[in-house]
């Protein structure tokens, strides 16, 4: 049984990273909200008959956040490599899942399967009822100068920038993690503060870390989603924003392989908030693919 916690260099950036057990390997990919200890509970269950690995994205956990611009699908390619993973199952959560699907357009041969949670595309136009959620339920949390000097990583540690974040955080999670029908109070206290450590953390080094780094997807996810050519299973959560429920059922439609579930009473990380439920699902999908 293998088990390694550790970093590597990944197209000139340390990733920090989980891997552990044995048989064929299952890649955890997070969502922007969280880093690798989201996924905890699925590594705890599922290395007992799979090599599982989860990694933190750039600027997340434990790993840097570079300089210049980058795909994120490139940036897993290159971790597989860097671990002789020849093919793996990806299974991706919000940003992680776009990341999973931008994977599978660049090199399909490595990607078996993927199963995309709440699923990001890079790329993705947001409707302006979206924007207006954003613009009202979070960014008003945060005086504009302020939050223009965060966004450039000019930030200056101390009591603002701890409140500040505290404000962005709790906003997310009433917003995304609950959903927009439910109350935050509603979640359980360690989903919360599981949030709350991981965002808290990459907003604290994101804020106060001038850097060029960039986003840049090397393919055209959005329009490139029918030539996914992997088996696919889109898990929604029913209280998720109704615009990010609409991602998921794009993907669902656009990609031939594809089947989606959904889950009752479950926001915007399924894997995070109904762990058992989630794992449920990735059994069964697991099983029928192989």
């Amino acid at each position: 049984m293998l088990t390694r916690m550790s970093s590597i260099s990944v197209n000139g950036v340390r990733i920090g990273y989980d891997l552990r057990g044995s048989g064929p390997t299952v890649v955890f990919v997070h969502a922007g909200l969280t880093d690798r200890r989201s996924w905890e509970k699925q590594l705890d269950h599922f290395s007992q008959d799979h090599r599982v690995l989860s990694y933190d994205s750039r600027g997340h956990g434990e790993s840097e956040l570079g300089e210049g611009t980058y795909s994120p699908g490139r940036d897993l390619l290159a971790l597989l490599d860097g671990l002789d993973i020849e093919r793996a199952i990806v299974v991706g959560n919000s940003m992680g899942g776009g990341t999973a699907l931008e994977a599978a357009l660049l090199e399909p041969h490595r990607i078996e399967s993927l199963v995309v949670a709440a699923p990001g595309l890079p790329g993705y136009q947001w409707p302006q009822s979206f924007i207006e959620q954003v613009r009202t339920r979070v960014h008003s949390q945060i005086d504009a100068e302020r939050r223009k000097r965060y966004l450039e990583g000019r930030g200056e540690p101390g009591v603002q920038l701890d409140r500040d974040i505290a404000a962005y955080v709790r906003a997310h999670i009433e917003w995304m993690v609950a959903g927009p029908r439910r109350r935050a109070d509603t979640l359980d206290p360690e989903v919360v503060a599981g949030v709350e450590r991981m965002l808290g953390a990459h907003l604290r080094l994101t804020w106060s870390t001038p850097s060029t780094a960039r986003v840049e997807p090397e393919v055209d996810v959005v329009n490139r989603l029918a030539e996914v050519t992997a088996p696919v299973l889109v898990v929604n959560g029913r209280e998720d924003v109704p615009e990010i429920q609409e991602v998921g059922t794009a993907v669902s439609q656009s990609i031939a392989q594809a089947n989606r579930v959904d889950l009752d009473d479950c926001g915007h990380l399924p894997g995070l908030e109904r762990p058992e439920r989630f794992n449920e699902v990735l059994t069964r999908f697991l099983a029928s693919e192989t």
